[in-house]
């Protein structure tokens, strides 16, 4: 085994790994092209920052007055769009099956009678949850609407009894929710999914790169090699060659960062210093899941296949689409084994709730737990480069 003087030490090591990231397309692919695709990709995507336009079909059978006023009403909605070619309930239904709109709202015949006189006017909405945030989005404006419609037909029939504006108003509208709305308040799904969305992507290539880059040591057969320039010290040879990596993914990550806090204007009220902190914490921790993986698999091509499999577990249990409260305990535990749901509510508590400085300290320090493993499993990786049977393995 011939070694180069210019690998050897932990410099060399680096400058080694360097020049494999230069003449290694997949891996330059993975650590900057695709995460810079997709930084533009979900900036792009959600760039109008709410939903509109969403169609909602409309079926008036009763065609009076007032009805034409409620169809008016809700085409002024900016989150609606009204298709109004269907004539027959069983057609507007037909069209929500096939996801043409995203609901259906029928307003009967004698809508108009039962108000003037004084009865209780149906509209019927209908519209399908399978398909959650647009139903539920499309569902809230047109009760929304119709209840502020309701309210007004109920003042000005109070008015006409002879009471006063304020006395018509109260007895329309007794009860008054005086809510305030804390986080977010203008529902921007930039703010909501983008910010999470974007590390939860980060943390897949970490995984697979991280995998990939320590497991052809294997497939290549040049584990020992790896740690002859290490003075066979496998800890020496571990950091050498991560560390690259973790450089990169770390000017990524505040890529990430620096778009959506000061290009998108998400709100950071808390520490910037310690959000990024734990990013860049993250990262260590799913290269060392990644050392890990490889340690006890031995094997390249299912360490990086589970990879992609934890990456997409930990986005699903991270609490982003679905509470952690609301989980079934078995999952909300599940969820705690994943760096990525730390960081999140790392992320969450500095820069929409401003947490203290002192709580994003106990965040990082709870994350920190995740390098034990790895660091427990430098032996097993020492044994395995010592022995030839594991190597040209895929």
């Amino acid at each position: 085994m011939l070694l180069k003087d210019e690998y050897k030490g932990f410099g060399g090591l680096m400058r080694r790994e360097w020049h494999e990231i230069l003449g290694n397309r997949t891996l330059r692919l993975c650590l900057v092209y695709l995460p810079l695709a997709v930084l533009l990709f979900f900036t792009q995507l959600f760039k109008a920052q709410q939903p509109t336009n969403l169609p909602l079909a409309v079926v008036d059978q009763d065609n009076s007055a007032l009805s034409q006023k409620l169809v008016r009403m809700l085409d002024a909605v900016p989150e609606l769009k009204l298709i109004r070619d269907y004539s027959e309930p069983s057609a507007a239904e037909a069209a929500l099956v096939a996801s043409k709109t995203y609901g259906t709202v029928l307003i009967p015949d004698g809508f108009e009678k039962a108000i003037l006189k004084g009865e209780q006017a149906n509209v019927a909405m209908y519209y399908n949850n399978e398909l959650l945030i647009p139903s539920g989005i499309v569902s809230k404006a047109v009760n929304k609407l119709t209840a502020t419609m309701g309210v007004g037909i109920a003042v000005k029939r109070n008015l006409m009894a002879g009471d006063s504006y304020e006395s018509a108003l109260k007895r329309a509208q007794p009860i008054v929710i005086d809510s305030e709305v804390m986080f977010n308040p203008t529902v921007n799904y930039l703010f909501y999914l983008v910010a999470g969305i974007l590390p939860a992507l980060l943390q897949i290539f970490v995984l697979m790169v991280g995998g990939y880059a320590i497991g052809r040591e294997l497939r290549n057969g040049t584990g020992k090699e790896w740690l002859a320039y290490a003075d066979n010290k496998m800890w020496k040879a571990v950091l050498g060659k991560l560390l690259p990596y973790a450089l990169i993914f770390t000017i990524v990550g505040l890529i990430y960062n620096s778009v959506l806090f000061d290009y998108l204007s998400v709100p950071m009220y808390g520490s910037r210093i310690i959000t990024e902190s734990g990013l860049i914490l993250m990262i260590c921790c799913y290269l060392g899941i990644s050392f890990t993986l490889i340690a006890w698999s031995a094997n390249m091509r299912f360490a990086v296949s589970v990879s992609a499999i934890l990456g997409a577990l930990a986005f699903s249990f991270s609490g982003l689409t679905f509470p952690l409260s609301g989980m079934p305990e078995t999952a909300s535990t599940i969820s705690q084994f994943f760096p990525f749901t730390h960081y999140l509510e790392l992320m969450l508590n500095q820069a929409f709730y401003g947490a203290s400085f002192v709580n994003g300290l106990a965040g990082i320090a709870l994350m920190c737990g995740f390098l034990i493993l790895p660091v427990l499993s430098i032996p097993r990786m020492k044994k395995i480069l010592a022995d030839p049977k594991y190597y040209g393995r895929l």
